[in-house]
């Protein structure tokens, strides 16, 4: 399942949609005061990679915030794989964490650096310690 995913990423990240097409999500963490300004900061980032918001979400709380998106082409993995790197570090310069809901996983992983800093180092000495070999989820949060 992980190299499905990690394949994935490489092509873009993105899952095919059973309407033709592709679609990805982000599901982040913002301040509650930047929820309103992070829907409207949406729509240009999406329609810079000619990607098409399906649903915006909160869940169960104000600050627990989602974006369904579709895109159609050839290249459309790619477009909505842009999209969603983008729609994230935005998060993060609103002050958001990113991915509530499904964890990073191997789809996210490229962006732990700038989620964690420095901590990312002690996260991955940790995993060292516990997991010399690197067998348990390998790829995975960036370890």
């Amino acid at each position: 399942m992980a190299r499905g995913f990690a394949e994935r990423r490489r092509q873009g990240g993105a899952r095919p949609s059973p309407a033709g097409g592709a679609f990805d999500f982000v599901h982040v963490t913002l301040p509650r005061s930047q929820v309103l300004d992070y829907r409207a900061a949406c729509g240009p980032v999406l329609e810079r990679h000619s990607v098409r918001a399906v649903e915006y979400g909160i869940w169960c709380r104000p600050e627990l915030f989602s974006v369904t998106m579709t895109a159609d082409g050839a290249d459309a993995r790619e477009r909505l794989s842009r999209a969603v790197d983008e729609l994230l570090s935005l998060t993060r310069d609103m002050g958001g964490s990113i991915e509530y809901c499904h964890g990073v996983g191997v789809r996210l992983a490229h962006l732990m650096e700038r989620e964690h800093g420095s901590g990312l180092d002690v996260m991955r000495s940790i995993r060292r310690t516990l997991d010399p070999r690197g067998i348990l989820n390998p790829g995975k949060l960036g370890l």
